[in-house]
């Protein structure tokens, strides 16, 4: 049950961010959905090192909370900095990087509870 929804928002959440990398190229552009879903699987790494670190400490805390946090800005910086670099996209990071923050902390959320 859980890995339907975890396929699930993963997959519509690619595919959103696809399309909103392509409304946002420049003319003659495009972005393919596998290259999309390469770079947010890639970034996914600092997940890794939080359920490690769930499996000795409870994340339900202040401290947890804060490191949870710096997971998801680790994934977002890393996600938008490859965007930006491989698509020539340095003047719209920011319009990147806020999708790609709530795609990772919907998958935080997924992890925690």
């Amino acid at each position: 049950m859980h890995f339907g929804n975890i396929y699930g928002i993963g997959l519509s959440g690619c595919t959103g961010i696809c399309l909103l990398i392509n409304l946002l190229m420049r003319k003659g552009g495009s972005v393919d959905l596998y290259t999309t879903i390469s770079i947010l699987g890639y970034s996914l790494v600092p997940f890794v090192f939080l359920a490690a670190t769930s499996l000795f400490v409870d994340l339900i805390n202040t401290w947890g909370f804060v490191f949870c946090l710096f997971v998801i800005g680790w994934s977002t910086i890393t996600a938008t900095r490859l965007f930006e670099h491989c698509l020539d996209m340095q003047d719209q990071k920011y319009l990147i990087a806020y999708p790609i923050f709530l795609f990772y902390g919907v998958f935080l959320l997924l992890a925690i509870f």
